[in-house]
């Protein structure tokens, strides 16, 4: 063990199953949001204007380009978010203390 996880350990902050739930329960929210994101974004931004090609087209393919990027971006961010969530409910589980218990005991 690391000496700022054994640190942690020690003079942590107490955490019930509660806590520990309802982190779970986010957990599950962020993977469907991300599960519902892989499969969709590829639908939300239609393909360019093809071969017709104009000023306008042009400005229109560039609106895409920047769109996909976007939504790249919010999938990307999303997914992070799933493992950082992740990494927080390891942390709390290694912190857990069942009520009625004093904590570090």
């Amino acid at each position: 063990m690391h000496d700022a996880e054994a640190l942690t350990e020690i003079a942590g902050r107490a955490v019930t199953t509660d806590q520990v739930d309802g982190a779970r329960r986010h957990l599950v929210m962020v993977r469907s949001l991300l599960d519902e994101m892989r499969g969709t974004t590829h639908t939300l931004v239609p393909a360019g204007p093809g071969s017709w090609r104009s000023s306008a087209a042009d400005g229109y393919a560039d609106g895409l380009a920047y769109l996909r990027e976007r939504l790249g971006g919010a999938l990307s961010a999303v997914a992070d978010a799933e493992s950082a969530l992740e990494y927080g409910i390891a942390r709390m589980e290694r912190r857990l203390v069942e009520p009625g218990t004093a904590a570090g005991s």
